[in-house]
């Protein structure tokens, strides 16, 4: 395999790469055979075909070469070997009789990384002549359309243990924080349940701005696990479907919002994300019929939602680590 320069986490740590023999046929849905989504499984022989607990570098994109089972190497040959035998021949034969193999981490893993879509299996072997003569085999496999990438997760002991259960759990219980990580099925909702209280004030006539600022938990990011680098804001219901972005409008014209994240690693105080929320806002105190359940999801921008592992943890109100806090500013009349 060849890393890609993209990777998250601490990559001057070992990792060991496992490699598995697929037992089933990898196939998408009835609806679309093409189609596989990244929580998808598929049975492997538990005897991993290669081991290998190495240093990754990422950037400097080294091959990464991990050593296959003889019997493996063997099975090939005498296929290869037999001019009977029709499994190699073509790559439509090959697939459906080798199911493919998985490559994955060790449970101590610190990092992950990307690799370009080809990866090669190489089989080696000696060729009779004068002399023996060393040869090799390349099957390569990995393009596009022959492989996908599977995120699992495993929440036990976590205080998001009952997220898959629940849905949606309330900050409250989850240690007055709340999680983003969307490729491992976490999103952070914001919710303004106390907003119609404007109404209450004396005199008050309407909101002239509204400003979320995002401060992450003191400790919970650093250089090699960064804070999302750009989060959009996007309205959701109660069934926490994805709804439209807030954006901010100049000249007449629509601009996403991805919070213009600012970082102090030094002392963590002036690390935050700032959105400007006022039409929201105001849409919210301003019409009792919009359930307090609906709120406001933070989501990674559209095209790398996918492929992001950068994560975030930020504090409700009574978290001294890092609280979210809405500003306004609104008129009153006396």
């Amino acid at each position: 395999m060849v890393p890609n320069r993209t990777f998250y986490g601490d990559s001057s740590q070992p990792i060991t790469l496992n490699v598995h023999r697929v037992n089933q046929i990898i196939n998408g849905y009835d609806e679309d055979l093409n189609r596989i989504f990244n929580n998808r499984q598929f049975t492997v022989d538990p005897t991993p075909l290669g081991s290998k607990t190495m240093y990754v570098r990422p950037i400097r994109r080294d091959s990464i070469k991990i050593r296959l089972s003889d019997n493996l190497g063997l099975e090939f040959l005498r296929k290869l070997k037999d001019p009977n035998d029709k499994d190699m021949k073509t790559l439509d034969a090959f697939v459906k009789y080798f199911n493919g193999i998985r490559v994955s981490a060790g449970s101590n893993a610190q990092f992950a990384f990307g690799a370009k879509d080809s990866l090669v299996i190489r089989m080696y072997y000696k060729k009779p002549d004068l002399f023996l003569r060393s040869k090799n085999f390349d099957i390569t496999m990995g393009a596009k359309t022959h492989h996908y990438n599977q995120i699992s997760v495993d929440r036990t002991g976590t205080v998001l243990k009952d997220l898959a259960a629940k849905k949606q759990l309330h900050s409250s219980l989850t240690g007055n924080a709340a999680y983003s990580l969307y490729i491992g099925g976490a999103i952070t909702k914001v919710r303004f349940n106390s907003i119609r209280d404007l109404l209450k004030i004396p005199n008050y006539t309407k909101i002239i701005r509204a400003t979320l600022v995002v401060r992450p938990l003191k400790g919970s990011y650093s250089p090699n696990f960064a804070l999302p680098p750009q989060l959009r804001l996007a309205s959701t219901n109660v069934n926490n479907q994805i709804g439209f972005d807030l954006a901010f409008f100049v000249n007449g014209s629509s601009n996403p919002q991805y919070g213009s994240l600012e970082v102090d690693y030094l002392y963590g105080e002036n690390t935050s994300y700032a959105y400007d929320v006022t039409n929201y806002v105001a849409l919210i105190a301003g019409d009792p019929s919009i359930s307090n359940n609906n709120g406001l999801l933070m989501l990674p921008p559209s095209p790398s939602m996918e492929t992001t592992f950068n994560r975030l943890v930020v504090g409700n109100k009574s978290n001294p680590l890092g609280k979210m806090e809405l500003l306004i500013v609104y008129a009153a009349v006396k």
